[in-house]
């Protein structure tokens, strides 16, 4: 799944020397931050509810590949840091049957790209896709979702 998320990836950016958030620590998070990291990302900034699991997940990038990795608990709303490339929701929020939910991200802190990608056979658009209140799209800066549905 990762590998083949990775190459959908590469179609918007390649992840090579690139600031990547990613959101959530769980099994598509963890195999998503290890093929980027493999694939040279420089930094990967876990950002998940779970401070221990979390950890667990920026140790591993951390001891096993090149790219630096750092927790960010998830406590309030996530503003994207500026210099971030890529943003990669791995979390289940939204997903199927809860799909009021919502991720509690600063979306006007980041710009969506309108091209989603997901490992879904089924493309999605989630409720909470919309553009920045500001109008910035700075464009170096692009939406992954990643869909758990097989």
């Amino acid at each position: 799944m990762a590998r083949g998320f990775l190459s959908s990836l590469r179609t918007v950016r390649d992840p090579a020397g690139k600031a990547v958030v990613l959101f959530g620590a769980g099994g598509a998070a963890r195999a998503i931050a290890v093929e980027a990291a493999r694939a040279g990302a420089a930094s990967i900034t876990v950002v998940n509810r779970n401070p221990s699991r979390g950890a667990e997940l920026v140790e591993l990038i951390n001891e096993r590949t090149q790219a630096t990795a750092r927790l960010e608990p998830w406590e309030r709303t996530y503003a994207v840091p500026a210099d971030t490339d890529i943003v990669v929701n791995a979390t289940s929020i939204g997903l199927f049957p809860h799909t009021d939910g919502r991720p509690n991200i600063d979306l006007d802190s980041f710009c969506l790209a309108w091209s989603w990608r997901t490992s879904s056979p089924i493309p999605q658009r989630l409720p909470y896709s919309r553009a920045p209140a500001n109008g910035a799209a700075p464009p170096s800066m692009d939406w992954a979702c990643l869909s758990s549905r097989a």
